[in-house]
């Protein structure tokens, strides 16, 4: 353990580890930058040392010695109405006076590790309890008054950015089950955040804690699978709009901000006072909130009053980062002072704000309201693009923003120009409008049996041609970003010679004009498929155990199958029973009568059928 004169700080500095006041109370959390504000607050409240326990030992034995008590967690009772705070090892509130513990409380703890929480005797050290009066009162000076510049320092160089090495997960790397529990798990998310606003609107309390969890779990989860959040966030699966439009805009906000760079503890910082910036919407009445159509002027003026509402909420609590404070205070200002309460400017407007400022915006234009849609996500997209060339965004930010999403957004439909529809599930590379997407319905709007992935970067001519409506497509949310259909060439690292071009009609492959495979590697079922997208003509010719069939396209269409004695429909059922095989596919002009008298995919789903029927029976 290090003791550290306070007047040895200097603005900038900042410790790996938390540090104390002697009285073992956390006065400053590990990687918070030391800035002006904060050593005024620290001179203010008598605070002339600070100890630094880099090991946990040491914090252990600082609050042994000034008798704080370690709680055991399975002394919790589920239902027992708290006294007092109780802290992290780290100093954060986890359980604050008045609540009452809650079996989830006690889950999540013991999914933690969590074993043992803290208190102190007299419930809180006078010195950390006028410390953060006076970094409180200060804070708010700093936002309602016009200094020459911005005081309030981030530090964003802590731990290493979880964008260094997260989780990018393909569609063809996830399981089904996967998609429907991160789908459950979101939607039990809005429920949480739309009951915690419920009871500040009716009893006037707010649980920080749930909040916190909340926004770890953002975290977290960002981490591992980034771009599948991103598409639930853009999906308004919640009556209550609010909530709604909290959560997505927390997850937006913490992307955003770690691929700009910043450590883990500031994530945790931006997703929490993402979840509660607009807090003070739920001091509106009613009918404000819930009115069909346009506010009139004077209901404008009443709504602007929600960030210095929000504000005041959350100045009469405890546990809170002021970054949250300034978050709150300045979510509606704009880089040019366009916004309000106070028309801010540039530096002006706190980091955190303006990164709540771009997904705040996003997230408004997608969700539908009583009295207008949502917007495509493109034109979302498009709009906020035309909005930072007046100078409403931080341009810097919103390139950010714009790398994570693409100019087709994480999650939306799109339908090529061949005719083919699919969802975006990453965005490209250097080419923001040639995405990773996963091709779901063919040219006839019939439903695919496995999503095709495509990397429209490999494709010289194959593009999207337009933006597609989620009613339009009528699918879940899952719909196609799982996947254990074909990955097409371009995305197998070790062909990388085998660029992509089947969708492009009349355009011969990288491979040769004729190229074979082995059904082990990919079904048969599959190669009908990818002739049919490349609109392909040729012979295809399989081999199976001891029989040849050849099947005839004709513009990827089928026109004539057989082999031996079996002829067309029956013959391809036949080939498609192949368990193992080669096959080989010379390209070249078709010229015989048409007697295949289904389509492809008619075909398709009928040989599926009766492979399914002989599966029940035993066949």
């Amino acid at each position: 353990m290090q003791r550290i004169k306070v007047s040895d700080l200097r603005p900038g500095a900042r410790f790996s580890a938390p540090l104390f006041g002697l009285d073992g109370e956390v006065i400053l959390l590990a990687y918070q930058e030391i800035d002006p504000v904060t050593l005024r607050a620290l001179r203010g409240a008598g605070v002339d040392v600070l100890c630094l326990c880099e090991a946990p030992e040491d914090a252990m034995k600082l609050r042994t010695g000034v008798q704080h008590d370690a709680v055991s967690v399975a002394d919790l009772e589920p239902g027992k109405r708290l006294d007092c705070n109780l802290y992290s090892d780290n100093g954060r509130i986890l359980l604050a006076a008045g609540q009452r513990v809650q079996q989830g409380h006690l889950d999540l703890f013991e999914r933690r590790n969590i074993r043992y929480i803290f208190r102190y005797h007299s419930e809180d050290s006078v010195t950390a309890r006028r410390f953060r009066e006076l970094l409180r009162q200060y804070t708010v000076e700093q936002l309602l008054e016009d200094p020459g510049e911005s005081v309030l320092g981030i530090n964003r160089y802590g731990s290493p950015s979880i964008a260094a090495n997260w989780g990018t997960l393909r569609p063809n790397e996830r399981e089904p089950a996967q998609i429907i529990e991160a789908h459950k798990v979101h939607v039990e998310r809005l429920k949480t955040v739309a009951g915690a606003l419920q009871v500040l609107r009716q009893e006037g309390r707010l649980d920080i804690p749930v909040f916190h969890d909340l926004a770890r779990d953002i975290v977290e989860d960002t981490a591992v699978d980034r771009l599948l959040l991103l598409a639930l966030a853009g999906n308004a699966l919640h009556e209550e709009y609010l909530a709604d439009h909290c959560l997505g805009v927390a997850i937006f906000s913490v992307v955003i901000a770690a691929m700009a760079g910043y450590a883990p503890e500031n994530l945790l910082d931006i997703g929490l006072g993402a979840l509660l910036h607009d807090i003070g919407m739920t001091a509106l009445p009613e009918e404000i909130l819930r009115q069909p159509g346009p506010l009139n002027p004077m209901q404008r003026e009443h709504v602007q009053r929600h960030p210095e509402e929000g504000f005041r909420i959350l100045n009469d609590l405890t546990g809170l980062d002021r970054h949250v404070h300034a978050m709150v205070f300045q979510s509606h200002e704009r880089y040019e002072g366009q916004g309000y309460p106070r028309g801010r400017r540039q530096k002006l407007i706190h980091e955190y704000a303006r990164i709540l400022a771009i997904a705040d915006t996003y997230q408004a234009l997608i969700t539908p309201r009583p009295y207008r849609g949502g917007a495509l996500p493109l034109k979302a997209m498009e709009t906020l693009l035309d909005l930072t060339k007046q100078r409403y965004f931080d341009p810097i930010l919103m390139k950010v923003f714009f790398t994570a999403m693409g100019l087709f957004p994480v999650g939306s439909w799109v339908r090529l120009n061949t005719g083919f529809v699919a969802r975006v599930v990453q965005p490209g590379g250097g080419d923001y409008t040639r995405p990773l997407v996963s091709i779901v319905f063919d040219r006839e709007g019939k439903h695919l049996e496995r999503p095709i992935l495509l990397d429209l970067s490999s494709c010289r001519k194959t593009r999207i041609k337009e933006p597609v409506d989620d009613e339009e497509v009528g699918l879940d949310i899952a719909a196609g970003f799982h996947s254990n259909g074909p990955i097409l060439p371009g995305l197998r690292p070790e062909k990388q010679e085998e660029t992509e071009r089947w969708l492009v009609p009349d355009e011969l492959m990288d491979w040769s004009a004729s190229f074979q495979g082995s059904l082990a590697d990919i079904r048969l079922i599959d190669v009908i498929q990818l002739l049919d997208l490349a609109q392909k003509n040729g012979i295809l010719i399989v081999n199976g155990p001891g029989k040849e069939g050849r099947i005839y396209f004709d513009g990827g269409a089928m026109v004539r199958a057989e082999i031996g004695d079996v002829k067309d429909e029956d013959a391809v059922f036949s080939m498609l029973g192949f368990d193992n095989g080669n096959f080989s596919f010379v390209q070249k002009s078709v010229a015989v009568p048409r007697t295949v008298k289904m389509t492809n995919t008619s075909l398709l789903l009928e040989a599926l059928r009766r492979h399914d029927e002989s599966a029940r029976s035993g066949g």
